[in-house]
């Protein structure tokens, strides 16, 4: 959602927003993306549906505004991630993980959306494999790792992550703060 950075937001916009938003979230936790109807959105967000077209050009302009909104939350966790010394790293991740799990509805519904526009859990995942690349190279494993080896990493660990959070997101649980524990003790049980 835009506002105009000279003026505070008009509450009643920022209202209407949510309850836009709101109710779109709540129809994709009940149905899929493609059988949601605007008039239902209409519905429960209780907007007319001038009021809805002010704002958004239709569905697919709606879930593409909440999507590059979540995705640009994603993107700061990223890069603090890289930014992050070893001592802040926990500290860091925690808080955005928190943060994460306390939107993990929106997160989980959003991610329902598959079309040729749209798509949070792939881009995610590709943030996430481009963050670990750029980790590699901050951490100069270039020096000794060929492009693919960082590739094939990159994408293992990308996909591990996502599976991660839609795991314990779908149950409800919090991330386990001991997260990288756990990928560690997969690894020892497959060499042992």
């Amino acid at each position: 959602m835009t506002l105009n950075r000279n003026k505070s937001p008009d509450l009643r916009v920022v209202k209407t927003h949510k309850a836009i938003r709101e109710a779109f979230i709540m129809l994709l936790s009940e149905q899929e993306y493609n059988d949601i109807a605007i008039q239902a959105i209409l519905e429960r967000a209780k907007v007319n549906r001038a009021t809805f077209y002010k704002y958004y050009s239709g569905k697919g302009d709606l879930a593409g505004q909440m999507i590059d909104d979540f995705k640009q939350e994603v993107s700061q966790l990223f890069q603090d991630r890289l930014n992050a010394d070893s001592q802040m790293l926990q500290m860091i991740m925690e808080n955005h993980l928190q943060k994460l799990f306390e939107r993990r509805q929106q997160m989980l519904a959003l991610w329902k959306i598959r079309t040729q526009h749209h798509n949070l859990y792939h881009d995610m995942f590709l943030m996430g494999k481009q963050n670990f690349i750029e980790l590699a190279k901050k951490q100069k494993a270039t020096d000794y790792l060929t492009a693919e080896a960082i590739d094939y990493q990159a994408t293992m660990m990308a996909t591990i992550f996502m599976a991660s959070l839609k795991y314990f997101y779908e149950r409800e649980l919090p991330s386990p703060k001991n997260l990288p524990m756990d990928w560690q003790q997969m690894l020892d049980i497959i060499k042992s």
